[in-house]
């Protein structure tokens, strides 16, 4: 354990800075997820040295298995699921066949979502097909008595939404796994490898894999509307799941949809991209968050929803009209814009930023 610490510290987070951290933050704060001073850094650092209980480096070929008194059930559970990578690697190359890479994922990090669900789903179903098959009975109940006991306090104390996010690959990934097992065994899951899934939609809907693709587009350049004192801090894809956790596991528990209606709502989505600028002055921040969906049912179903939602966050709205409904927050302007399947949230810190982000969105 105290090996593991060291190796999260060293090599997994060596390159993370507390600054670009503290720039998560207060992004995932903007979108509700956590609260404003979170030490994100410290956050993962406790998570991934309480959680990981075995993992594969791709860089060096080296398999670990975090162990215990001995090795024991526990041990070679675990040691079943991290093989299983090392065959994944060897068989269709991470890096240069997948293109599983931080370059990769931070570009396109539904696609990355998607294939480490896959990667992982495959993990887990195969690791619990020789559990099944093959534990010994003595190997079977020294797992049982490892989790009759089995404690995660960093788990259970960090925000609700990273608790659902770092299941998600291992949980719904399995899913994923076991319906393509169902259609057609081993076979249907190496055909996967080779025609990876593309976003979490796929991986929370396995049916709609592979035809269902992502609507992509691109948000115009803020800037020259907002002040060359504003710079982009971060431009990329919420997808299915991060519109599902948004609105279900917030930070803000009296504004959490139950998990039926958030899924309700989020299911049918089609594409969205969010941008966040900061005031490097004033350090105001301003979001916008489009999303497409494939039908103008999906998209009332979110619009009213996010209404429901940001109304327990952010108080009453202030003004509804018929396609544009305002809340007025401390921290400024929360506007939503219902246009056919389109659905932009913008947030900015006056109402006049507000009105010339919209402006821009619909004038590119």
């Amino acid at each position: 354990d105290e090996q593991l610490r060291e190796r999260v510290i060293e090599d997994f987070f060596s390159d993370y800075t507390p600054e670009e951290a503290a720039l998560d933050a207060a992004i995932l704060a903007l979108l509700g997820l956590v609260e404003p001073d979170t030490d994100l850094l410290a956050v993962y650092i406790e998570l991934y040295s309480e959680g990981i209980a075995g993992f594969y480096d791709d860089e060096t070929g080296e398999m670990v298995v975090v162990q215990g008194a001995d090795f024991g059930g526990a041990e070679h559970f675990t040691y079943a699921h991290e093989f299983v990578h090392v065959l994944q690697d060897q068989t269709y190359d991470f890096d240069d066949g997948l293109g599983y890479t931080h370059e990769a994922c931070h570009e396109d990090s539904e696609f990355c979502i998607a294939l480490q669900a896959l990667i992982e789903g495959d993990a887990s179903f195969t690791q619990f097909s020789w559990f099944i098959e093959y534990a010994t009975d003595e190997q079977r109940n020294d797992l049982f008595e490892f989790y009759s006991d089995f404690e995660s306090p960093a788990f259970e104390s960090s925000p609700t939404y990273m608790q659902q996010d770092l299941l998600f690959p291992y949980t719904h990934g399995q899913e994923f796994v076991s319906y393509l097992y169902d259609l057609g065994g081993w076979t249907s899951v190496d055909n996967a490898y080779n025609n990876p899934p593309v976003s979490s939609e796929q991986i929370l809907h396995p049916e709609r894999y592979p035809d269902d693709i992502p609507v992509k587009f691109d948000l115009p350049d803020l800037v020259p509307i907002l002040g060359l004192e504003w710079e982009l801090l971060e431009e990329e894809t919420l997808g299915e799941w991060f519109t599902f956790l948004i609105l279900a596991h917030g930070i803000d528990e009296n504004a959490r949809l139950g998990a039926a209606r958030a899924q309700d709502a989020a299911e049918g989505w089609g594409g969205d991209r969010y941008a966040v600028y900061r005031d490097s002055e004033t350090q105001d921040l301003a979001l916008v968050v489009q999303h497409v969906w494939d039908s103008l049912e999906d998209a009332d179903e979110y619009a009213a929803a996010f209404q429901e939602y940001a109304n327990a966050r952010f108080g009453d709205a202030v003004a509804i009209e018929s396609n544009q409904v305002t809340w007025i927050t401390v921290d400024g302007f929360h506007v939503l814009h219902i246009e056919g399947q389109h659905i932009t949230w913008v947030f900015a810190p006056d109402e006049s930023t507000a009105a010339a982000i919209w402006d821009a969105l619909q004038n590119p």
